[in-house]
This record gives structure tokens, C-alpha cells and sequence, in this order.
């Protein structure tokens, strides 16, 4: 707890009348230092949840996708797409400098 938040905190509980209230303050403050400590493995959490969903929709959408298309015209499809965001990519770069 840093020097800011034990100012705040001295004064909130100097500011409450009775026992209940500074009860109530002590458990508002302990909610919000929880909060930031919660914050960061919620994010991590849900980026992870995410990665595995994309993941898995990626597998098995490439495995539908096989069964329609050959997987001779889908390597050509990458190919032409990876070509042109190379050509999109040296472009960009060859603009940005003028």
C-alpha cells in the first residue's frame, strides 16, 4: 500500500462516525486493492480462453474447409494471400519514406 493510499485511508476512517461505517470503508478499500491485484490474471485469463477458442475454431474450420475445397487450391489461395501482404507490407514501406 503506498503512501497516497494510506492517507486516504487514514482520513476515510477519521471521516466515519461509528464502528459499522468504518467497517464498511475498510471493506470498500480491501475491494479495490483486490481489483488491482485481480486485474492483470483476468486478462491473462481471458486472453488465454480466447487463444484456445481461435485455436480450435482454426482447426477445425481447416478441416471443414479441406473436405470442400482440394488442398491443392488451398495452398494456392494462401500463397496468393501471403504474396499480397508482402506486396501490401512493401508498398506501405516504400510511401511511408517519401
Amino acid at each position: 500500500m503506498g503512501q497516497d493510499e494510506r492517507v486516504l485511508m487514514s482520513t476515510t476512517l477519521a471521516l466515519q462516525p461509528n464502528s459499522n461505517e468504518r467497517v464498511a470503508a475498510i471493506i470498500a478499500h480491501a475491494g479495490t486493492a483486490l481489483a488491482w491485484f485481480l486485474a492483470p490474471l483476468v486478462v491473462f485469463l481471458a486472453s488465454s480462453i480466447a487463444l484456445v477458442c481461435v485455436s480450435f475454431i482454426g482447426a477445425y474450420g481447416g478441416q471443414l474447409l479441406q473436405r470442400i475445397v482440394p488442398l491443392k487450391w488451398i495452398r494456392r489461395g494462401g500463397g496468393l494471400i501471403f504474396l499480397g501482404l508482402g506486396i501490401y507490407t512493401l508498398v506501405n514501406l516504400a510511401t511511408s519514406w517519401s
